[in-house]
């Protein structure tokens, strides 16, 4: 049922008004009566009118005022001008204001009314298609803004993108771009959020556009909001308590996690802007831990900085069982992440950890079983994490795992060969052989030799070589170190047999390799 209110000055006007027919048999309610446009404003929120019927000339606050007033309010509603002959400027001047019709006091009977109300009622249903139309064009709209970027984007490339004059009103609006994290949900109620979180922010905002975008499983959607309240402080404080309402309620409803960035306020022009500061407020909340930030200047970096992550350091500390180093290694690499708060810096420092890892497991020839399959060395996994914290834990016990599969590795080998590796990493600087560890082991050359192949699947000679050869890798790249140095405190007699072996082994000469990873390590 439709909802009516009336103002008017003169009492027998809306006491006619309400006598002259059966309103609700027609499908229409009077919530509302007024004298002026003041006292109609003090009771319009509570009243939530579809139809307003008003005069023109009022005291305190004439009709003017007061559509201008209730068209802020409730974009939608539609206003009728209760007129004298005498009137008639006055009208065309509310017609320009946003008055939909008119009435003649003079010629105000039943049948005019029903008319009246039946061109209203189609009017309403020719602006629902135009609003369709509208509502469909922005969010094309915010889809070519979006269409093609990765999930992590920083949307900042966008700013000839503005969009066509006159597809958003002139007024102040403010971007959201929001993330949830919905690794616990079924496929089925992935595709029910998607749609309750649209409905629920096209409920809270009236005048909103909004898509909704997968990627890897995780919702990401993006809204432009209108902000009502002409003090743009004051809207946009309203629109973070609405985001934080809409996040209970999605909570309510679903195990996820929500993030939302809200970007500052702004004209539609500086959307693709603002589009960009919603991202970057988004991208604080993975550092932040915190469901909503607000975008503020002070959020955006410099270059992006390098971390730098040390493939040797990494690679001994697995080497040497040193499980409390290498956590407090990559511990303290997230340390810093978390102070500068860049997530560029982040991205790139992740992608190193990660490609650092899957090396070491293909240097350390170290199975790839199903806890370190190839799926697990993707950035795509940590892309999709709604915290940093997530992300550490991810990194820490992916390395964890790389280190167990390096010791499980070893133990499974007999107690023979286990001791053997372990003589040949205490002694390799020394000029030993296979005898030496044999008779370390208390056990025969050939017997050794034998067993030793058949678990390692390399003969003693080449195991110690290979060795030697990894720890002279290091040297080069971490040391200042001569090569007669190097060759000396590895075992190797000769410098240029040293050489010569290490072509062998790498391909290149000392003096290439240090060239070539020198800095990167």
């Amino acid at each position: 049922m439709k909802r009516v209110m009336v103002v008017d000055d003169e009492f027998l006007v809306r006491l006619g008004l309400r006598t002259t027919m059966d309103w609700e048999a027609h499908g229409y309610r009077i919530v509302g009566e007024a004298s002026n446009g003041k006292e109609a404003l003090e009771m319009f929120d509570e009243a939530n009118p579809d139809i307003l019927l008003t005069d023109i000339k009022m005291p305190v606050m004439d009709g003017f005022k007061l559509i201008e007033e209730v068209r802020k309010r409730k974009k939608n509603i539609q206003i009728v001008i209760l007129s004298h002959y005498d009137e008639f400027s006055y009208v065309q001047k509310a017609l320009e204001f946003g008055a939909t019709q008119y009435i003649l006091k003079s010629e105000m009977n039943d049948q005019k009314l029903i008319d009246l109300l039946q061109k209203l009622s189609l009017k309403e249903k020719d602006q629902a298609v135009e609003e369709i139309d509208i509502k469909a064009e922005r969010e094309n709209y915010l889809k070519d803004l979006l269409f093609g970027k990765p999930a992590d984007d920083d949307f900042a490339d966008q700013a000839d993108m503005a969009p066509p004059a006159g597809l958003f009103s002139d007024s102040a609006y403010m971007a959201a771009k929001g993330f949830c994290e919905t690794s616990m949900l079924h496929e089925d109620s992935r595709k029910m959020l998607s749609q309750t979180v649209k409905t629920m922010l096209e409920k809270a905002f009236s005048e909103s556009s909004n898509v909704m975008i997968f990627y890897k499983d995780q919702l990401y959607f993006t809204s432009i909001i209108c902000v009502k309240d002409v003090d743009s402080v004051k809207g946009s404080h309203d629109i973070v308590k609405s985001m934080q309402q809409l996040i209970r309620n999605i909570k309510q409803y679903f195990e996820v996690v929500v993030q939302i960035g809200l970007s500052s306020a702004g004209k539609p022009e500086r959307f693709p802007v603002m589009i960009a500061e919603a991202e970057q407020a988004r991208k604080t909340c993975f550092f932040s831990l915190q469901p909503i930030e607000v975008f503020f200047p002070e959020m955006v970096q410099g270059k992006d900085r390098t971390i730098r992550v040390s493939r040797s350091k990494l690679s001994s500390f697995i080497e040497e069982k040193d499980r409390e180093g290498l956590r407090q290694y990559i511990a303290g690499i997230f340390n810093e992440l978390k102070l500068l708060r860049s997530y560029g810096t982040f991205k790139n420092a992740v992608i190193d950890l990660l490609s650092v890892a899957r090396t070491i497991c293909e240097e350390q020839n170290i199975d790839q079983t199903s806890s370190l399959s190839p799926a697990k060395f993707s950035y795509e996994n940590c892309l999709v994490m709604p915290f940093v914290d997530n992300v550490e834990t991810y990194i820490q016990e992916l390395y964890a795992a790389i280190s167990d599969a390096a010791v499980n590795r070893e133990s499974g080998y007999s107690a023979l060969v286990q001791n053997t590796i372990a003589y040949i990493r205490n002694n390799y600087a020394s000029n030993i052989s296979l005898s030496d560890a044999a008779a370390y082991s208390q056990v025969s050359s050939s017997y050794l030799s034998l067993i030793f192949k058949q678990e390692t699947g390399v003969n003693f000679s080449n195991f110690l070589t290979d060795y030697r050869m990894e720890i002279a890798k290091k040297m080069l790249i971490t040391t200042n170190k001569k090569i007669y140095e190097i060759a000396e405190e590895i075992g190797f007699s000769s410098p240029y047999y040293f050489s010569k072996v290490f072509k062998e082994y790498t391909g290149m000469t000392c003096k290439e390799y240090k060239d070539k990873y020198t800095g990167t390590h």
